[in-house]
């Protein structure tokens, strides 16, 4: 008994894998339905076959209905919006391989659809209206050939043979980003404000952030200039104001490190402040006419030199 027990609860933590991957939350209750339309308690599950449905209901609402054979997925698998019965995403699945996917908005009209066929995905986007917003195909994970539409059902950006630009939009068909591909891979991000402004130019290589990021600001400013490697800021980065240069702050694997400069009117140097593994750490300096002035900080603790000199040597100073 011990072993079909076991064996059971086994078999019943790869049945309710597929709902947990989906990140919808931890399981609340679980029920068994035969395939011959009877309920049945869980420890009776396998004993039975493990042919029918099994309807799960998660912690935030969410009513995930499995269509089982043998143990393994077979058609269709239904996900509801979070306390509601109204279907929010279909699976459908052959000998427990996913085949399709049907997601819907909460009125019952398709947003997205996936088709799977080995290492290819063929995606269709819709947006709210009902009108098309995207069909793309993606090969081992590059995107192969595409076409973008704007809400008016005009063609808008392609990629062909994994080159070209992705323009994309929310359901209400709001412009979020123009990304350029090539080869299969976005290489530049660029978003705009809500008047239609540049707002970020993000570059890209091997699907992570690397090189240099442009930010600006709804009337056309600069904002900053960024340098990244390999997803996090590294070098110098300058930060603007009114169009004018007002900081170079240094990063080393996405933490201020080292010396940071501040200056008036683009050109005369006002602060130099220290950093050290994204700390105040160490002695900052200001510059007022002919006057300068040091403060120190430690761990970004305002403190003296003399308490500084003592922390940094490991030593307690006297209170």
């Amino acid at each position: 008994m011990k072993i079909l027990k076991i064996s059971t609860l086994f078999a019943l933590a790869l049945l309710i894998s597929g709902c947990e991957k989906t990140n919808y939350g931890p399981i609340v209750e679980e029920t068994y339905v035969h395939r011959y339309g009877v309920e049945v308690p869980a420890q009776d599950w396998a004993v039975k076959g493990q042919s029918g449905k099994v309807i799960t209901t998660l912690k935030n609402g969410v009513v995930c209905t499995k269509n089982v054979s043998s143990g393994i997925l077979e058609g269709e698998t239904s996900y509801t919006f979070p306390y509601s019965e109204t279907v929010q995403k279909v699976e459908s699945y052959q000998n427990g391989n996913l085949e399709k996917m049907m997601a819907y908005y909460r009125s019952g009209k398709p947003t997205q659809e996936v088709i799977f066929n080995g290492q290819t995905r063929h995606v269709t986007k819709w947006y709210e209206n009902g009108a098309p917003q995207s069909k793309e195909e993606i090969e081992n994970e590059k995107l192969v050939n595409a076409h973008y539409y704007s809400p008016k059902n005009h063609l808008e950006a392609q990629i062909i043979f994994g080159n070209g630009n992705r323009i994309q939009r929310d359901v209400y068909g709001q412009s979020l980003s123009v990304d350029t591909i090539q080869d299969g891979e976005m290489v530049l991000c660029a978003t705009t404000h809500s008047n239609g402004a540049p707002k970020d130019l993000i570059p890209y290589k091997n699907r992570v952030i690397e090189g240099e990021l442009r930010t600006y600001l709804p009337a056309g400013e600069p904002n900053t200039i960024e340098m990244w490697y390999d997803g996090q800021k590294e070098g110098i980065t300058l930060s603007f104001v009114n169009g004018e240069k007002y900081a170079e702050i240094p990063y080393i694997s996405g933490l201020k490190h080292g010396i940071e400069k501040r200056f008036k009117d683009g050109k005369q140097l006002i602060e130099e402040l220290t950093w050290n593994n994204d700390k105040r750490h160490g002695p900052s300096y200001s510059y007022i006419g002919d006057n300068k002035r040091t403060d120190w900080h430690f761990q970004d603790r305002l403190v003296t030199e003399k308490t500084f000199d003592l922390l940094d040597h490991g030593k307690t100073p006297k209170s």
